[in-house]
């Protein structure tokens, strides 16, 4: 893999995931916005002289919808701080969407989210993979599906 591109990557997959450090088991460093977009900016070089790999039609779609909503989120700003929490969530969020489609491991994608537990004003943030959401799904669908068999009176009666 080339240096210069791995460099790039590794600013990229490491955006602002300080303030994560938190909700996920893995600390990231945390560079400044403006070494970030640089960093964007040659992962988008890199990816258009077909480095790592090419990307298909569909792929570069998303992979510009995802820059255009880092420019929105961080144009004002000069870190993380700067956003609010549910900003910071989003950036995340993005940052694992880029991840994901450089790497192509959908199912191991932290996707994150503010829950606000009952009896509680706070909300906390909740990280699951892709793959935990989707087997948390199955369990949910699996407990619903057997509930009218819970319901029925025993045989006899």
């Amino acid at each position: 893999m080339n240096p210069h591109f791995r460099i790039s990557l590794q600013l990229a997959v490491v955006l602002f995931a300080g303030v994560f450090a938190a909700s996920s088991a893995v600390a990231r460093d945390v560079v400044p916005v403006d070494e970030f977009l640089e960093a964007l900016d040659t992962v988008e070089s890199n990816l258009r002289e077909g480095k790592p790999r090419q990307l298909k039609k569909s792929e570069w779609k998303e992979f510009e919808e995802i820059q255009e909503d880092f420019q929105e989120l961080l144009s004002d700003v000069e870190n993380i701080d700067a956003l609010s929490s549910k900003e910071q969530i989003e950036v995340f969020n993005l940052q694992e969407e880029l991840d994901t489609l450089l790497v192509g491991r959908e199912r191991e994608q932290v996707v994150c989210q503010e829950v606000k537990r009952t009896g509680s004003r706070i909300p906390r943030r909740r990280c699951v993979t892709v793959g935990q959401r989707e087997a948390i799904r199955v369990e949910a669908q699996q407990i619903l599906t057997d509930i009218p068999s819970l319901m029925e009176p025993p045989a006899g009666r």
